[in-house]
């Protein structure tokens, strides 16, 4: 073998020692398994960017897992000095800006602080007629097991009402006096202080009956002017005998106290009788039957049951003495006890 030989020879078996003098400096860790591949042997080059894939892996890694470190701050306490970015678990949902402030949601805000239970708002609600049938299930169960409890129900509402007409009574009376005692029939002192309102029926028999207490109270008290409302609240007749009655009075006021007697006083009240009572007094039918025509006297009827239906007028006889409203027939000593009350109050 030449010199020229051996110098080459002797090249070729240094290099793999130079490599691997080199590969123990930068990878010692892993020198015994290079000794001991006795094949493959990478270059320098190859060990530098496998070197820099792993640590481009790492970083990627970092960025999508976590390694439970106990030192590991959440995605809120992420310090300005970090080196790399925490990214927020999948679980936390992204942090949005608040939504304007509505009722709906300051109530959500509300019940969740509060503990309560809430219905979100695109749930399924229960049908309405559902929940309305049940409601009356409950409700006609509850009054067949307790029936009292409507008798009882019905006592407060007629005590409510009563209370309430009571109330509307006395406000209307109070304010529409002049309006109810102006320019309407009467009897007694023209003048007189003490004014009694009477609303009554020229069929009823229980008016029929007040009347003759109204006469002895008249008399007794001289300062006493009855005003007479005449509404018609038992059929035909009773509408034709109040028109008779008003046609009297304006054809001839003189003759109405007899008239009024003697038609309030009547076993029966028809055309007839109202013609014949009339024609007495020396009123013809013909002028009779044309006033009782007459556009104003219907005109008065309809204020009549008007003043009636705003004071809570409920039957005949009703009165109202001194503003106030009294219903039914009052004794010769109910009327005396209510006048001598407002004379020493006068």
């Amino acid at each position: 073998m030449t010199d020229e030989e051996n110098k080459n020879l002797n090249e070729n078996q240094e290099t793999p020692k130079d490599q691997h003098s080199e590969k123990n400096n930068d990878t010692s860790e892993n020198s015994g398994e290079e000794e001991n591949s006795g094949g493959f042997k990478p270059s320098k080059g190859m060990i530098i960017g496998g070197l820099i894939v792993f640590v481009i892996i790492l970083f990627a890694a970092q960025e999508y897992i976590h390694f439970g470190d106990k030192d590991h701050k959440g995605p809120h306490d992420t310090n300005k000095g970090d080196s790399h970015k925490q990214v927020k678990p999948a679980t936390v949902a992204p942090k949005l800006p608040a939504p304007a402030s509505s009722p709906r949601t300051n109530a959500v805000h509300s019940s969740v602080h509060s503990g309560d239970s809430i219905v979100p708002e695109n749930s399924p609600m229960p049908s309405h007629k559902q929940n309305k049938k049940d409601i009356e299930k409950i409700i006609g169960q509850y009054i067949e097991n307790n029936p009292e409890i409507v008798a009882k129900a019905l006592q407060n509402l007629n005590a409510k009402m009563d209370k309430q007409r009571e109330g509307n009574t006395k406000n209307y009376l109070k304010n529409n006096m002049n309006k109810i005692t102006e320019s309407k029939i009467y009897l007694g002192n023209p003048n007189g202080k003490n004014i009694i309102v009477e609303f009554f029926d020229y069929k009823c028999s229980y008016c029929r009956r007040s009347h003759l207490v109204m006469e002895r109270v008249m008399k007794e008290y001289p300062s006493v002017k009855l005003v007479l409302l005449p509404i018609p609240m038992l059929g035909k007749n009773s509408a034709e005998a109040v028109r008779g009655a008003a046609a009297v009075w304006n054809l001839s006021r003189k003759h109405f106290s007899d008239f009024h007697e003697s038609l309030i006083n009547s076993p029966s009240i028809d055309d007839n009788t109202i013609s014949t009572i009339a024609a007495k007094l020396g009123i013809s039918s013909e002028s009779l039957a044309k006033e009782m025509k007459s556009p104003e006297i219907q005109k008065m009827i309809d204020e009549n049951l008007g003043i009636a239906q705003h004071a809570g007028v409920r039957g005949v006889p009703t009165f109202i003495i001194g503003g106030e409203l009294v219903p039914g027939s009052l004794s010769y000593e109910g009327f005396k006890e209510i006048l001598d009350r407002r004379s020493l109050k006068q």
